[in-house]
């Protein structure tokens, strides 16, 4: 984070902001201002731009190692690891700097439960791959941070199908697995067990993919019918 290290003014009361208390003293003398001149032909200089180009590097990452574990290529540890670097960093940045995303606060939450989520499959093996599956969100949303980036139709028609295939059949049909586990587990120690958790937070996972779904579908009519919006795009989740 080499503009992370750059200076913030102090607030109106004289005390320094929580950007500057977090400074990383050995990186300060890299001013923010030369990485975004660096990034400006790119299309990514400013706040949230800078933190979309943070996302389209480290996310290709993550979903390599989501893929990874799925195939037996690299160890559980290995992908929490990852995982958990990611989540932490990005969330970290949210907090300091809000303005970088359209929903901070949202943003922070599901990176939040993400990471308690995570905690679950550390202890119960049996759920590690279905854990990893529900991450493979994090695919479509790459594509749709590079949309934003570079809003070419192959990209727009890769964020649609992994928008399809991963938040409205995945998530769903782990509904149904997960909810197999929980009843397997209950047939051996009875009905009230933790296990219960597992369909009931990815029921509630699927839910609020469809919310976003209909909210997607609306959008979309919005700018067929008045394409002047379609600027709005641009801004951060």
């Amino acid at each position: 984070f080499l503009w992370m290290a750059a200076p913030m003014s102090k607030s109106t009361s004289g005390s320094s902001t929580l950007w500057a208390r977090c400074q990383l003293l050995p990186l300060q003398h890299f001013p923010a201002e030369s990485l975004q001149d660096l990034l400006r032909p790119l299309g990514l200089a400013g706040g949230h731009k800078l933190h979309d180009a943070f996302n389209l590097v480290t996310l290709p990452v993550l979903v390599y190692m989501i893929f990874a574990y799925v195939f037996n290529i690299v160890s559980f540890e290995s992908f929490v690891l990852v995982a958990y670097s990611y989540f932490a960093t990005d969330m970290a940045w949210v907090l300091i700097d809000p303005g970088c995303v359209k929903s901070p606060g949202v943003i922070a939450g599901h990176h939040t439960l993400t990471m308690l989520s995570m905690l679950f499959p550390i202890f119960h093996p049996v759920i590690r791959k279905h854990m990893v599956m529900c991450l493979a969100v994090e695919l479509n949303t790459w594509f749709l941070i590079l949309r934003r980036v570079w809003h070419v139709p192959l990209v727009s028609v890769c964020f649609y199908v992994s928008w399809i295939s991963i938040r409205l059949c995945v998530y769903p049909y782990l509904i149904y697995e997960l909810g197999l586990i929980y009843v397997q587990r209950s047939v051996r120690v009875g009905w009230i067990n933790h296990f219960v958790l597992l369909p009931v937070i990815q029921s509630v996972f699927t839910l609020l993919n469809v919310k976003w779904t209909v909210d997607l579908v609306k959008r979309k009519r919005e700018l067929w019918r008045d394409p002047g919006l379609a600027q709005a795009e641009n801004k951060g989740l």
